[in-house]
């Protein structure tokens, strides 16, 4: 059944290739653009809790939470540690420096390919 079911995928790709190249529209590049900016947004988002942990220690940030904390107590916690975070500069600096030195190999690499045109 899965061999079946490769050789329709395959057969669908083959005719979309054909069309996609008369309407001006580079399906395999699309395909991957897209995978560039998915590893890219990966490498983010795996990254992101090691980031807020450093950005809570460089802003000595400690929540005033005592006991189980309601989706309400969050808000206010949250609204907190972004207003420490953005008061300081240096903090702040570090953060977009590792946060780029994260996405740039990406956005040169989405460049490179030449996905926006």
């Amino acid at each position: 059944m899965q061999f079946i079911k490769a050789i329709l995928l395959l057969s669908c790709l083959l005719f979309v290739r054909e069309n996609h190249v008369k309407a001006g529209v580079g399906l395999f590049k699309l395909l991957d653009c897209t995978e560039i900016v998915i590893e890219g947004a990966g490498k983010v988002l795996v990254r992101t809790i090691p980031l807020l942990t450093d950005w809570a220690k460089c802003v000595n940030f400690a929540p005033d939470a005592k006991g189980d904390l309601g989706i309400r107590d969050l808000f206010p916690i949250l609204n907190q540690f972004l207003k420490k975070i953005i008061m300081s500069a240096k903090c702040m600096k570090v953060a977009l420096k590792t946060v780029k030195g994260y996405v740039e190999p990406h956005v040169k690499e989405f460049m490179d390919e030449k996905c926006l045109e």
